[in-house]
């Protein structure tokens, strides 16, 4: 008997699990052939007992009737039981009672239940999140086991889903709520919908990013349902990066007495831990291979680490590159390492540095904006080249093929050169196009090569020829990256914020210098931008021809010099290495002049692919601001 009672009930849970057709076939399936039918004196089959519990004539199994639907949880009622919880007379009411009350009252209905219940109590108490709705009362419950983290989980779902489902709006739930709920659907849902052009939208954002743990950062940044809204969010950081800088730097005041000075430090409003930055560092680069926009910003918040990353970043890019097109020429990200760490030199200060602070100017605020801004906008296409390349079944791949797969990867993150944006003279494209064949050359002359003695002379014609087309592919990419950094290098060398002259009769011009490792281990050169221009004596000269992506022929000489003369408005010839030196970095034309003929003079000294950090020690002292903290 005991059996069979216990049969049945497996019967039927089985059976209710199923679909009405499945459902049906599996009860006929159960009846045992030959089954008794009731008053034989047989025992009827537990599936025969199931058919016979409803309806039907002696021996006739009924047909089997589906269960009459729960009623919706009333809305109303449980409100009422929520906000009745705790309530003490002439005292304090129990929040934590009335808490425990409100995450039970969650789990008992669907998304869209739990959206209305929140909706109800909060059109009831107004005060809610100012009393006893707050997200750490909530994990406080949870963790003296009043309640389930399944049923704190609930409270979460529920405003997910009453902002997703317009219930109410996202601003209803103070963004303190959010930051502390350190729940990543919701704190996704929460910045999805915020206008973060507007400063107080970001500023939600910023306040709710922020919230996400150290244990599931990595996730939450990685998620793919996440990748829309990380890319707009990490695009708002660039460019609100003086707002958030003065929320995540920490800052210090100098004040005077009779007593003496005094430094007081105030620490940032919003700060990440040690775990979160390492965490969100992992999650940025496996999303790209490559930290961009506000992703360094937000993973770097200290000045000379960002600049630090961006420099490695570059030293990988360039590493990667040379793999491909030869590490016999530097290629543009190889100068960019250095330029760089220039940047870094000056972030740690100096006397030009201190000059134009005292002039009223920010200038380390500016090198740091365009040092971010150009690994973004430039680092994607090298990026992408190097990922494409890497695998040898893809070298035979067309410039055509592989720049749509580069526009199809990048798109629609604010690439200048992308999306029908600046690029008027398809700079960056004949760039890689140049790129593509240097590789292309670079593999016959391994190919060459491998076929033994005798090829000698068509193996120099080959790297002569992929000599050209990297310097010219170097002075493309650098005119686009000028021409995008402009606006930072004009404001970093004002002597007043939007009042002063930009680098009045060039007296900014003794400070401008650039740094490289010399050719012994541990020594430095350095180049002087106002000075003549030192002749290597391994300069690269430019005799060939380049059919640009428009299909055109070009004297790569030619096309050069006629560039760079439109871009001066002097009379000196930019082709002359004696009209390198310039007092005037800020001036466009001037600037790169003198970075063609750096490109030309330096690019085959391979000193240039030393390691950054083996060539000059590490700047960086702090992570998050917290000297305690080692740099990471």
């Amino acid at each position: 008997m005991n059996g069979h009672r216990r049969d049945n009930r497996w019967t039927q849970g089985y059976l209710h699990a199923l679909g009405g057709q499945q459902r049906e076939a599996a009860l006929r399936q159960f009846l045992a052939p030959g089954a008794a039918p009731h008053g034989t004196g047989k025992p009827a089959s537990p599936a025969a007992s199931l058919l016979n519990v409803r309806g039907g004539t002696s021996g006739t199994p009924a047909v089997y009737q589906e269960p009459r639907p729960r009623p919706p949880p009333d809305t109303q009622a449980a409100a009422d039981r929520v906000l009745e919880a705790g309530r003490r007379n002439n005292k304090k009411d129990d929040y934590d009672k009335r808490m425990e009350v409100f995450a039970q009252e969650m789990v008992e209905g669907d998304d869209e239940y739990k959206a209305e219940l929140l909706d109800e109590v909060l059109k009831r108490d107004k005060n809610a999140f100012n009393s006893w709705l707050k997200a750490d009362r909530l994990h406080n419950v949870t963790d003296e086991g009043r309640i389930k983290p399944t049923e704190r989980n609930t409270v979460f779902q529920g405003m997910t889903a009453g902002i997703e489902g317009d219930h109410f709006n996202a601003e209803a739930i103070p963004v303190q709520f959010i930051h502390d709920s350190h729940d990543p659907a919701l704190i996704a849902s929460y910045i999805e919908l915020q206008d973060t052009g507007e400063r107080d939208g970001f500023e939600r954002s910023l306040t709710a990013f922020a919230g996400v743990s150290d244990g599931r950062m990595y996730g939450f940044v990685t998620d793919p349902d996440n990748q829309s809204v990380i890319r707009d969010f990490t695009l708002a950081v660039q460019d609100h990066q003086d707002w958030y800088e003065s929320q995540t730097l920490d800052r210090f005041q100098i004040t005077t007495s009779l007593y003496g000075a005094s430094v007081h430090e105030f620490e940032a409003p919003i700060t990440f831990s040690e775990g979160q930055l390492r965490t969100m560092r992992m999650g940025f680069e496996h999303n790209n291979g490559l930290k961009t926009d506000g992703e360094l910003l937000l993973a770097y918040p200290d000045r000379l680490e960002r600049n630090e990353a961006v420099t490695q970043q570059y030293s990988q890019l360039s590493q990667n590159m040379g793999h491909l097109v030869g590490p016999d020429n530097a290629n543009w990200a190889t100068f960019a390492v250095w330029a760089s760490d220039e940047i870094g030199r000056n972030l740690e200060g100096g006397l030009g540095i201190e000059l134009g602070e005292l002039g009223g100017g920010d200038p380390r605020y500016w090198l740091s904006v365009g040092n971010s801004k150009l690994i973004s906008d430039i680092g994607p296409a090298f990026q992408h080249f190097n990922e494409v390349f890497a695998d040898p079944a893809n070298r035979t791949m067309s410039f055509d093929e592989f720049w749509s797969s580069f526009e199809s990867e990048w798109g629609d993150r604010g690439i200048s050169y992308l999306d029908g944006k600046q690029d008027r003279e398809l700079d960056l494209r004949n760039a890689f196009k140049a790129y593509h064949e240097a590789m292309q050359l670079r593999q016959q002359e391994v190919d060459l090569a491998s076929n033994g003695p005798g090829h000698e002379q068509d193996i120099e014609a080959l790297a002569d020829r992929r000599s050209e087309l990297m310097l010219y592919a170097n002075t493309l990419v650098g005119l686009q990256e000028q021409e995008i950094v402009q606006p930072e290098v004009e404001e970093g060398m004002q002597t007043l914020a939007d009042l002063g002259p930009v680098n009045p009769k060039g007296a900014a011009a003794p400070w401008v210098d650039f740094h490289v490792p010399g050719d012994k281990p541990g020594s430095e050169r350095r180049f002087d931008t106002d000075s003549d221009f030192p002749v290597s004596g391994d300069r690269v000269n430019l005799d060939g021809q380049f059919t640009t992506v428009g299909g055109e022929t070009v004297e790569l000489d030619e096309v050069l010099h006629d560039r760079l003369v439109s871009l001066r408005g002097d009379n000196k010839d930019p082709s002359d290495p004696d009209s390198a030196a310039t007092d005037h970095w800020e001036r466009y034309g001037d600037r790169m002049t003198y970075i063609y003929h750096l490109f030309a003079e330096y690019q085959r000294d391979d000193s240039l692919f030393t390691s950054p950090r083996v060539a000059f020690e590490s700047r960086a002292k702090a992570l998050n601001n917290d000297p305690e903290l080692p740099p990471g």
